[in-house]
């Protein structure tokens, strides 16, 4: 009995005593215990303390996220108070499809850039 409790010497390095713990699982949680136990090689117990080992390194996941979302959140309140003047732009949208650049894509009639109907865009 010590030796599943504790572990051998040879075969595991327990350095501490164990805290025996008594739970329930869903039978499916069981099967899936039993099988991956299996299939490791290990004992459903460790296979249950390195989970834990798993979950201590990730968790809580959400914690990390809202805290960063807080973060973000405080961070545009605090610009929002900056009183930066707002002068309004000096250009159209119309000027930004201006040049060279867009004249193929431009009708003669109108302003607006429009597709020349006899090309493909994979033509381009």
């Amino acid at each position: 009995m010590y030796i599943a409790m504790y572990g051998q010497r040879e075969r595991c390095m327990v350095k501490e005593k164990m805290v025996r713990k008594q739970f329930y699982i869903e039978p499916e949680h069981d099967a899936l215990l039993k099988q991956y136990a299996s299939m490791w090689g290990v004992t459903e117990a460790e296979l249950i303390r390195h989970a834990i080992e798993l979950l201590k390194q990730s968790w809580p996941p959400n914690a990390v996220r809202n805290r960063a979302w807080e973060e973000i959140k405080a961070f545009s309140r605090e610009r929002a108070k900056l009183n930066v003047p707002q002068t309004g732009r000096s250009w159209r949208r119309e000027d930004a499809y201006a040049g060279p650049r867009f004249d193929k894509w431009r009708s003669d009639s109108s302003d607006e850039p429009t597709r020349p109907p006899d090309q493909s865009i994979r033509d381009i």
